[in-house]
């Protein structure tokens, strides 16, 4: 199987909307759990009312309305990242042409992946917070930032192979002569 540009364009594109997904995942699991929890109180902080179901939707509501811009700056910067971690996949991709061992390839796009979250993570912390505030939180948010990444690059290549696999296996059957 060769690789070629427009398989390099649509894992690029199938890692960006993985990543994405995780993204809208990991602000909505929270909205749902803290909206049927029972005591819960929707995420608003001093709030006493607990059972009162306006309040719980009124908290799933404020994690809808954080949502939106991380999408937007998450979508943005994330597509930028993207852009230019590609020619990285791309080396990547070609290095590995040869290898059919499919988990030595899902485990180089994970950490192609984890580590450019855990870079993008550490200058957006140290940007939007300053150096000096790394603290045990950034570290966590950091590793969960180089895992959801990860797990998108991987999940992006998984897509693109497949497709790429069936379209190969497509052409060998109607053309046995050019597989």
């Amino acid at each position: 199987m060769a690789f070629t540009r427009r398989e390099l364009a649509r894992g690029a594109l199938s890692t960006w909307l993985s990543f994405l997904s995780l993204l809208s995942l990991a602000f909505l699991i929270p909205a749902v759990v803290l909206l049927f929890a029972p005591g819960s109180t929707g995420g608003i902080s001093g709030s006493d009312v607990g059972a009162d179901w306006s309040v719980r939707i009124g908290g799933f509501v404020v994690w809808l309305c954080y949502l939106i811009p991380a999408l937007i700056v998450g979508g943005a910067v994330s597509a930028l990242v993207t852009l230019a971690a590609a020619p990285l996949a791309g080396l990547i991709g070609r290095s590995l042409v040869r290898v059919r061992t499919r988990w030595i390839h899902a485990c180089a796009y994970f950490a192609l992946g984890g580590v450019v979250g855990a870079l993008v993570g550490l200058v957006g912390n140290a940007w939007a917070l300053g150096p000096s505030h790394m603290s045990g939180d950034a570290t966590i948010l950091l590793v969960i930032a180089a895992g959801a990444t990860g797990a998108s690059a991987t999940a992006g290549w998984t897509i693109t192979a497949r497709r790429a696999l069936r379209d190969d296996a497509a052409v060998a059957e109607l053309w046995p002569d050019r597989a």
